[in-house]
């Protein structure tokens, strides 16, 4: 079965690869773990946040494993000034939506599905954040004893 870290890794290749409409560099780096140390714009942080199980039938449950999607880029200076920044992040919001319904199971056989669940924008200072609740879902098996 695919473990925690297994999707979150499939999760950071997809999002390392994803090429931008506007032209826009792609995300420079996806560090798995908060940090400030980072080597420039745009850069995210990819963390798992938590997990729930639902009963699925009497032989398996729906584990959906939730994780967080924090993109940040500078609002002003190399993007030409803050409208501009604006429209670049629609466009990262939609072109990484867009990635995961086309790899909607991440290419992994026990994933059934992946749910971008919701982007937000958020800004602090120069930067404006781009907050991504992702959801990968799987069936694992039980046994009653």
């Amino acid at each position: 079965m695919a473990t925690i870290t297994e999707i979150k890794n499939k999760i950071k290749d997809i999002v390392e690869a994803v090429k931008f409409e506007s032209g826009t560099s792609r995300i420079v780096v996806v560090n798995k773990y908060p940090t400030q140390d980072t080597t420039g714009y745009p850069f995210a942080v990819l963390t798992f946040a938590e997990v729930n199980e639902d009963v699925h039938s009497n032989k398996q449950n729906l584990v959906s494993y939730r994780y967080k999607l924090d993109i940040f880029q500078e609002k002003t200076d190399w993007l030409g000034g803050e409208e501009k920044a604006e429209l670049v992040a629609e466009d990262r919001i939609y072109e990484l939506g867009k990635v995961f319904r086309e790899n909607s199971n991440l290419g992994m056989n026990d994933v059934i599905r992946v749910v971008p669940v919701k982007a937000v924008k958020d800004y602090t200072g120069t930067q404006i954040i781009i907050r991504f609740d992702i959801i990968a879902q799987v069936l694992e098996n039980i046994n009653f004893t």
